[in-house]
This record gives structure tokens, sequence and C-alpha cells, in this order.
């Protein structure tokens, strides 16, 4: 198992599948969701006094009691112990010796650990009034093999059960308590200091992770509004160059515009003033028009009275002809009668 994953803040998880003892047959999962997991194999335990939990799917994690566990774990377990049973913690159960975990002794140890409110000595008292005024000759089990990092210490006998009267198997059994009690609190101890590392470890491990998060994301920050910057910068100067661009054609236009006004204005002025020559003319034209008529009717009128006259004259002359006709007629005509 390599260090990285053995010290992780993830638990390994066997897949059933492939060797298991090779890590690349486990997957990492989260120590809260396998904590929850175990706790509740406990509580069954302790609510129905049996439970079964799978030999490669068990772990532990910082700051968290492990001694109970263990003996939940190992208590229906008929065949050797697997070395890679137990990780993330500082105990690992082994099976160096190749003994089985015996089944009495887990549970009448598990027993004593559900009472959390009889001290050791109590225990003692008790066991020793039970055992009181009985007879006979007892067997006493082999213990159970434990191994911690770092410290080891092994309860183990080779030996056949031999014969012991009941004072003897009380004192032993008293001295087991009294080891295992200690036993238990030096690996609580233990874990306590190793969960305080690992805690450390990964508090600094997340403080620098997040500095370099912190670092990464004002880097982003930075290239973020430098390019922003750029951008702006960029897109404001096209804005000016547009804009004076545009300024320019407004002047243009506007300058185009005023002198289309300027020469309609000139056109306008002209035509004012065409139109007022034109109008002296007219009233020119009408004047000397008028005085035309009046040279014309004056000259018609003493056209027409010179006609008269002379038509009078000549009606006079006519009348005169006619008269003398007359008389002459007259006289040829009295001269015809005669």
């Amino acid at each position: 198992m390599s260090e990285e994953r053995r010290w992780s803040v993830l638990v390994p998880l066997f897949k059933n599948i492939g060797d298991f003892q090779s890590c690349t047959s486990y997957r990492e999962i989260k120590p809260m969701s396998h904590t929850n997991k175990l706790w509740e194999r406990v509580i069954e335990h302790r609510l129905t006094r049996m439970t079964s939990v799978s030999k490669n799917q068990f772990g532990f994690v910082p700051e968290r009691s492990t001694m109970e566990a263990i003996f939940l774990v190992t208590m229906d377990i008929q065949g050797d112990i697997p070395w890679c049973m137990l990780f993330a913690d500082d105990v690992v159960l082994v099976a160096d010796s190749q003994m089985r975990v015996n089944r009495y002794k887990s549970r009448k140890w598990l027993s004593d650990v559900d009472s959390p409110d009889r001290s050791p000595p109590e225990n003692l008292d008790r066991k020793s009034h039970l055992k009181e005024g009985r007879r006979g000759k007892r067997r006493l089990p082999s213990p159970i093999p434990f191994a911690t990092s770092g410290t080891q210490e092994t309860i183990m006998s080779d030996k056949e059960p031999v014969q012991c009267p009941d004072d003897y198997l009380t004192r032993a059994f008293d001295q087991l308590l009294v080891v295992l009690g200690r036993f238990q609190t030096k690996i609580k101890s233990e874990t306590r200091n190793k969960s305080s590392q690992i805690l450390a470890g990964t508090g600094e491990i997340i403080r620098q992770h997040l500095e370099g998060v912190e670092v990464q994301m004002q880097d982003d920050v930075d290239k973020l509004v430098n390019a922003g910057k750029s951008k702006r910068k960029r897109l404001e100067s096209t804005f000016e160059e547009q804009q004076e661009q545009l300024r320019v054609l407004h002047e243009k236009f506007k300058e185009e515009v005023n002198q289309q006004l300027l020469g309609c204005k000139n056109s306008l002025e002209e035509f004012e003033a065409y139109h007022a020559e034109l109008k002296g003319v007219a009233d020119k034209q009408k004047a000397s028009h008028k005085k035309l008529l009046q040279h014309a009717e004056r000259t018609v009128a003493s056209q027409l009275n010179d006609a008269e006259i002379k038509i009078s004259e000549v009606q006079k002359r006519a009348r005169k002809k006619m008269n003398g006709l007359k008389h002459v007629l007259k006289e040829l005509i009295t001269e015809t009668a005669y």
C-alpha cells in the first residue's frame, strides 16, 4: 500500500473483483460515508447482539474509537484474518500467528466494553462475586492477537488450555481485563496522536491547496481583468476612431449641407432678383404698352375723325354732283318735253 493512499483522507473499498491483496482491486470512498456504514453495523450489533461485516469493507477514520470495531469485525470470522482488513488508521490486524479468533473471548470482552458506567474494579468485583461458590475446573481460552503501528503488544498463548482453580481463573481474568484496558487506552492515545498528526498534515495540505487555489483564482482574476482592460482599451480606441470618422463625416455633411443651403439661398435671391427685375420690366412694358395704346387710340380717333371728315366731304361732293346731275336731267327732261 502506498504512503499516499495509506494517509489519504479517502478510504479504500474492495471491488469484489481480483486479488484482495492488490491495491488496484480497491476503490476509494469518502471516510464519512464509510464511517456511517460502520457505525450502523455497530448500532445494529448493540441492538441485536449480532453483526455481519464483510472483511473487505471495513475502515476507520481519525478521532474515532477502534477497539470496539475491531472486536465487532473479528467476532464472527472463522478463517484467517486478512492482512489488509483494517486500514486508514493506526490499528491494523495481521495474521502473523495464523491463529483463529476466539469467538467466546471476543463476546466476553465486548460485553465488558459495552458497560461504560462500570469501572474495571467494579467489573472485577462483579466477576469475583459471580464465581464465588463455584467449584470445579475451567479452561482458559487463548486470548486474541493484536498489533499496532509503531507499538506492538501481543497477548497470546501457544499452550493448550490447562486446569486451574476459580481464584486463579479470576485473577487471570482480572489481569487480562487490566491488560486489555491498558491496551485499549494506549491504542486510543496513539490513535488520537496519529489522528492529530493526520489532521494537522491534512490541514496543512488543505491550507496549501487552498492557497494554491486562491493564487490560481487571483491569477485567473488578474488575467481576466487584464484581458478585460486590454479589450476595453481596444474597443475604446476603435470606438474613438469610429467616432472621429463619424465626426469627420458629420462635418463634411454639415459643410455640404451648408453649401447646398447657401446655393439654394443664392438661387432664391437670384430668383427674387430676377422676379423683381421681371416685374420692373413688366411694369415698364405695361406702361409702354399703355402709352402705346393711348397713342394708338389717339391715332385711331384722329384717323376716324379724318375719315369722317373726308367721308363728309365726299358725301357733300356727291350730293353736289347728284344735285347738279338732277338739275341737268331736269333741264334735259324739260328741254325734251318742249
